[in-house]
Formats: structure tokens, C-alpha cells, sequence
């Protein structure tokens, strides 16, 4: 199936909902790293700060180190996680496109990709 934008959307909802955790591949955005791209890296600290959310520290390799809130960083996902998810949204745009399901939220999707994959 050819992805759609609604797929697209719902992707990258998933990703933004994604745990962060110590040891996890990363890319950095080229607003936290002021370079033209974004760089790999490896979260090395994850603070839950009540102020401002979840703050993420990640390295690169050549050793520096970045720190900023969550929506800096992207969960850099490997094919097999990343078929999983889109097999999900595959089957839930289906059946939207069928009438099988009346609606279904960015939400619920995600929430029965934690469920059945306990990401």
C-alpha cells in the first residue's frame, strides 16, 4: 500500500510519542546543533524537569553533546520497528477507507501500537 499523507502524519505522531531511554540512536535537530542537518546521536541522559518537560542530552560521535526538550530529538527506528508501525497504520487506514471503523484518532493508533508491540 502506498503511503498517504494521513500515514505520513500518523508516523510521525508515533515517533513523537516514542520513550525516550538512555542508550536509544537519536537525531539531533539543527536547532539545538546549528549545523545545515541533523546528526546522529546517543541519548546519554534523560531528565523529566517540571518546568519544561522531558529534557534529553544525546551525544554525536565525535563526542559533543546537546541538550534540549524532547521535540528536538527524533527516535531513530530501525526497519523492523519501523515495518511494525507501518503495518498498523496501513490496516487502520484500510479500514477507515472501507468503512469498517466510523473514526479513529492519531491516539487510539498509537495506542494499540504500544499495546501490541509494547513500544
Amino acid at each position: 500500500m502506498k503511503m498517504t499523507q494521513r500515514m505520513e502524519k500518523l508516523l510521525i505522531f508515533a515517533k513523537s510519542k516514542w520513550l525516550m531511554e538512555i542508550g536509544q540512536r537519536v537525531n539531533i535537530s539543527p536547532y539545538l546543533t546549528h549545523l545545515s542537518d541533523w546528526v546522529m546521536g546517543e541519548i546519554v541522559e534523560v531528565e523529566n524537569n517540571p518546568y519544561r518537560g522531558t529534557i534529553i542530552a544525546a551525544k554525536d560521535s565525535l563526542g559533543r553533546i546537546y541538550w534540549g526538550e524532547k521535540d528536538y530529538f527524533n527516535p531513530i527506528i530501525d526497519d523492523q520497528e519501523g515495518e511494525k508501525l507501518k503495518d498498523i497504520i496501513c490496516e487502520r487506514i484500510r479500514q477507515l477507507e472501507t468503512g469498517e471503523v466510523k473514526a479513529i484518532s492519531n491516539e487510539q493508533v498509537f495506542a494499540e501500537i504500544q499495546n501490541r508491540y509494547g513500544f
